[in-house]
């Protein structure tokens, strides 16, 4: 199996390990997912969706200096992908949110 085929694998399980952290309230779903998409990233550094993902879990718990770096790696592999646009956004309304 080529690196880039076992990273697609590992984004794949981590979707599906997302879908059952929401379905079930439960955290370790999300560390193993997490893990997935650092695992991932470490198979295929050139994929964007690990660094999208990552950048997303972070936001979502209000964490834009964690995100920044995944969302600068992820505007260097593809700068026009839609979902990374939206995640700038995010951040940035994030980075307003928590300001003291």
């Amino acid at each position: 199996m080529h690196p880039q085929d076992y990273a697609q694998d590992l984004c794949l399980m981590a979707a599906a390990l997302l879908q059952q952290a929401e379905a079930t309230g439960e955290g370790s779903w999300m560390e193993d997912a997490i893990e997935c998409y650092q695992q991932a990233m470490a198979y295929d550094p050139e994929r964007i969706e690990p660094y999208l993902a990552l950048g997303y879990l972070s936001l979502l718990h209000q964490q834009p200096e964690t995100a920044r770096p995944f969302l600068l790696k992820a505007q260097a592999i593809d700068p026009f992908d839609p979902q990374l646009h939206g995640l700038w956004d995010t951040l940035e309304s994030v980075a307003q949110e928590i300001a003291p």
